[in-house]
């Protein structure tokens, strides 16, 4: 029998884009809990267990839906480092 839902637990929700999972988005919400908290990528990659690449996507894909917020802190030398927070901080 078909589930005439897009996922297995039922309810109105709407369809994620391709390679964002939601397990995933949950856990990586948990880690912004606290709005003092912040995050790199490879941070989030590291507690989580994923890739930096899919770790940037997933806080790509919060700071696109106002969830998060995206600083950039520039070093000496190097890439700028992205730092993300909750964007309940203000």
């Amino acid at each position: 029998m078909k589930c005439s839902t897009p996922y297995a637990r039922g309810g109105d929700q709407t369809a994620l884009p391709t390679g964002i999972d939601e397990l995933t988005l949950m856990k990586i919400r948990d880690l912004f809990e606290d709005p003092q908290v912040r995050h790199t990528a490879e941070s989030v990659a590291q507690q989580i267990g994923l890739s930096r690449t899919t770790a940037r996507r997933y806080l790509e894909f919060f700071s696109a839906n106002d969830q998060l917020v995206a600083e950039i802190i520039y070093g000496k030398v190097g890439r700028p480092q992205r730092i993300y927070r909750s964007a309940s901080n203000g």
